[in-house]
């Protein structure tokens, strides 16, 4: 599970601290936050004083791929 930044949109004032914050500039001006670039490191959450950013556990996608790899290898060996 990694982390990634989401907004809280009726939390948001459009005031863009998360947007002057973020080391890696994942968010955009309209705070569209690209999740392929955000490294969960939580910074537009603390810049946000209105409580609009948090951070969310979301899936790897390569893992769930793997997980589901292994699922089908071990299905197929079990009926042989």
């Amino acid at each position: 599970m990694k982390r990634k930044a989401k907004c809280i949109e009726n939390r948001c004032i459009m005031c863009r601290a998360c947007v002057r914050y973020c080391p890696v500039k994942a968010i955009d001006r309209k705070i569209n936050i690209d999740r392929d670039v955000c490294i969960g490191c939580g910074s537009c959450v603390k810049a946000c004083q209105h409580g609009a950013m948090i951070l969310e556990e979301v899936e790897d996608e390569i893992s769930e791929n793997s997980n589901q790899k292994l699922a089908n290898f071990f299905r197929n060996d079990l009926t042989l």
